[in-house]
């Protein structure tokens, strides 16, 4: 009997040893869950339009591995040389992730306008991208965040308040040296000259109709002045 107990005893030993040499008493990593960091290099101009501090415009950088349209990793970005190269660093970048966006997005961090875009392997390694020259004011942003965003309900093709279409492919030639229409005279927009131009003026004077808009957030406005004062190109 007490030779029974013995080796009733020994023998969880047994089965212990067995699992440090196979190797199952440490769960092994999951490639997955490791991460790396990825450098962005690149070159921006117009960044006095960084949405730095507004809560409900932001720069937001996604990452996404293949095959998911949910980003895997996000950060905001709130400062940005101006004109020379420059370097952000993303941590905690998965290792399963080879694209990424960077873009202006609303409170909800659903894009709005991308600036830029990349690809990179997967992989262990830590990546760097380069960008180039990423214009910050082209006029493609003023569209997709300010004229779609607030503007086209009333400023749209097929409804013209004040004889004015704000739509994607003619608000440029709808504005830019054009004089207005109606009660208020001026330039819609004079290049170099936000405080000239009347579409500035309306969407910034207290009390003004057009400055009350809820879909109006200072960023935009922000942007409307740096693209007019830095000649409204149509880049």
């Amino acid at each position: 009997m007490k030779r029974f107990s013995l080796i009733a005893l020994f023998l969880p030993f047994v089965a212990l040893l067995s699992s440090c040499d196979s190797g199952k008493i440490y769960p092994q990593e999951d490639p997955s869950e490791a991460t790396r960091t990825l450098t962005i290099t690149g070159t921006f101009t117009g960044t006095a339009s960084l949405p730095s501090t507004d809560k409900d415009r932001k720069l937001m950088f996604f990452a996404y591995s293949p095959g998911s349209s949910s980003s895997s990793r996000s950060s905001r970005i709130t400062s940005i040389s101006e004109g020379t190269e420059t370097s952000i660093e993303i941590s905690l970048i998965p290792q399963t992730a080879t694209s990424f966006v960077l873009a202006i997005t609303n409170q909800g961090n659903s894009a709005i306008y991308t600036l830029c875009s990349g690809t990179f392997a997967a992989g262990a390694e830590d990546v760097s991208v380069n960008v180039g020259n990423v214009n910050m004011l082209s006029y493609s942003r003023i569209q997709e965040q300010l004229y779609e965003q607030s503007c086209t309900s009333c400023h749209g093709s097929a409804n013209q308040s004040a004889g004015l279409s704000l739509a994607s492919g003619v608000s440029y030639n709808n504005t830019v040296n054009v004089a207005t229409q109606g009660s208020v005279e001026g330039i819609r927009i004079v290049p170099s000259d936000a405080e000239g131009s009347v579409m500035y003026q309306r969407l910034t004077t207290e009390g003004e109709f057009h400055a009350t808009l809820t879909n109006l957030k200072p960023n935009d406005t922000t942007l409307l002045q740096e693209w007019i004062n830095n000649g409204a190109l149509a880049n």
